[in-house]
This record gives structure tokens, sequence and C-alpha cells, in this order.
């Protein structure tokens, strides 16, 4: 969580004994033991062998891609015996440009495998099921020539922050949202629920009252031609993206993902009944996942979460304890949203409201 290399777990101090020999110019054939481990090893003998600039480029979904996985390494390479002219090149010759991408891929179903078999003749173990769209936004910082993505459609920027910050908030808040309320109300997927003018209408309100203030326009990116086509996206009916898998890990999506922009609407001046509405929504899922026969509740922190609702129907017989509870778990909810009165009002409101929504649609 900070950066920092655990050199407790299985095979990283063999792989940092691996790097400390290729520095000294004996190197071996032993394979290395975790893939930070083989990262540094190739950056230990660029830098023996040239010391020519390299890049690290990030291809991952994780926020700040780039900053994470420099600060890695140098956690890494901090290890490595007689290390220190090996961490200045790694600071000013390595570049670590970041990355955000933005495709919906939904969870591999054997249909889509029987389809798969159909077309190529083969099993594919490795299959990947995607929409047409999509978007590929890289930090132009690289340690040499690079290759000319734009030409391919790529988005070439300085900073990447401003994309992952529209797509977390429009893209995956709206997620997080319609797969509680789908959950609630008996969709199986996110285009089953999206198809339903109720809970769409939802989603547009916390888009336009809570989401799209707090966002400005980016170069190529029209900010209500995004919302419109996340929409439009959701409702592809070939997407079986189901509403049970994008409700999972609420507990580390939350916080990105809704409570960050509540705290910014708070600091506005603002308090966000949309965002509070969201929050509601999930804790209302949490709750009904501790009813017989109800779903499970897949995250890391299932059983916090469990503690601070305790029942089925403790929103009915005790709303405002559960959300003190709730906002307690500081892993979660930042004291500063956690200490506002307004928000914590408004979140205990709005179970009334996401009750009334989902069973007039039950």
């Amino acid at each position: 969580a900070d950066g920092r290399v655990d050199v407790t777990q299985a095979g990283v101090l063999e792989d940092v004994t691996l790097v400390s020999a290729e520095l000294r110019g004996k190197g071996s054939a032993q394979p290395s033991r975790t893939a930070i481990g083989l990262l540094v090893r190739g950056l230990a003998r660029r830098f023996r062998t040239s010391g020519r600039p390299f890049t690290v480029l990030s291809c991952d979904n994780v926020m700040h891609n780039g900053q994470m996985v420099k600060k890695v390494i140098a956690s890494f390479a901090s290890q490595v015996e007689g290390g220190d002219t090996f961490l200045r090149w790694l600071d000013s010759a390595v570049r670590y440009p970041s990355s955000m991408v933005d495709r919906i891929t939904p969870a591999v179903t054997a249909a889509d495998q029987a389809v798969a078999l159909g077309l190529l003749g083969l099993v594919d173990e490795a299959l990947v099921v995607a929409e047409t769209f999509l978007q590929w936004v890289v930090e132009d910082d690289f340690g040499d020539s690079r290759p000319a993505w734009e030409r391919a459609g790529v988005t070439m920027t300085a900073d990447v922050r401003p994309f992952e910050k529209a797509k977390l908030r429009v893209l995956n808040a709206t997620h997080s949202l319609l797969a509680y309320l789908g959950q609630l109300c008996g969709y199986a997927t996110i285009a089953d629920t999206v198809a339903d003018d109720v809970l769409r209408g939802r989603a547009l309100r916390m888009l336009n009252d809570d989401i799209l203030p707090t966002l400005d326009n980016l170069p190529g990116l029209d900010l209500l031609e995004y919302r419109d086509s996340v929409l439009a996206r959701f409702a592809n009916p070939a997407l079986a993206h189901t509403t049970l898998q994008i409700a999972m890990d609420g507990s580390q999506k939350m916080p990105n993902r809704i409570l960050v922009t509540a705290l910014e609407r708070l600091s506005a001046g603002s308090v966000p009944q949309e965002l509070a509405f969201a929050v509601a929504a999930w804790i209302t899922f949490i709750a009904s996942t501790l009813s017989e026969g109800g779903p499970q509740l897949d995250d890391p922190m299932a059983a916090e979460l469990g503690a601070a609702v305790r029942s089925a129907d403790a929103l009915d017989i005790e709303p405002d304890a559960v959300v003190e509870r709730a906002f307690a778990l500081r892993g979660i909810f930042p004291a500063e949203l956690a200490s506002s009165h307004e928000f914590r009002d408004a979140v205990i409101a709005q179970f009334s409201e996401v009750r009334r929504v989902t069973a007039s649609l039950r």
C-alpha cells in the first residue's frame, strides 16, 4: 500500500541477490522469482551494459500506475548491495509514464468460450470479451524515442490524472450505483438495470448533480457526450456484465469512485444528495446480503461491513447506528467525510429513497 517491497515475501530476497550479481557483471541463468525482481534485473543489465535511457510503461488499470511502479522499483533497488549509483540512474535515466484504459471487459462465461471455439476451432484459455469502445491515454514522458501511438488513436498527454478522474467518476461511479440498485431490484446484468428508466434516471441525477460539476472538459473529451456514451455502453445487451460482479469489492471501490467526490462537493459548499443516495444504496445492498438466501458479499472487508450493518433489517430498526458504525470504518470513510453531519444526515435520509425506488420495481 505504501509502495515499499515486502522483503519477507517468498522469492524477494532471492531476487535481490540476483540483481546484485547482475550489477557486478555476474548474471546467471537462474530465473527470477517475482515480477518486480525480473523487471529490476532487466534494468540492472541495461544500466551495466549501456546506461541508455529506458521507459517502463504501466499498462494496467491501477490509478497513478507510473508513480506506483517507480516507487516499487526504487524500494526494491534500495535493497541491492552497492546499488547507490544504480538508484541514481533509475531516477534520472528511467521514465515511468502513467496510462489509463477505458474498456468494458466482462468476466468470461462458458457461453463466451463456446462462441470463441466456434470461431477459432480451438479453446482460448486466455479469452477476453470486450466492447468495441476503447480509450487509451498515455503520459507523454519517455526516456528515449517512442512509437507514434497517437496515429492509432491513443491520447498522448502531459497528465493522465484528469482522464483517470473523469473515468472513475463518470463510468466507474455510475457502474457501482447501477450494480447496487440492480441487485436490489433483481436485475442480473447492468444492461438490464440501465434499461429501466427509473434506475437510469437515478444514474443521470447523480451524474448531472454531483459528478459533472467536479470535472472540467478535456482535449478530445466532451463530458456530456462521454456521459451519454457511457450509459449507451452500459445498455449493450451483448455485454453480460453482471450486477453482482460490479457490486463486489465495494470497500475498495467506494473511496475513489464516490467518497472523494462527495468530499469535493462538501468543500464547494454543496451537500451531495445523489452521492449520499449511492452510499445508501451500497449499505442497503450490504444489508441484503445478510438476509437468508441473499447474495454473497464478495469483499475483502466483508466481516467488518457485516459487523457494521449487523442484520438484514437493521436499516429499519437503527439506521442512524448503522451509518455511525459504517462511517467509523476508517479504511473506507476518510475522517473529514465521516465527521460531516450534513453528509451523514443525507445518507440516513436517502435510505427511504432507496427503499422507495427499489421496492416499486421488484
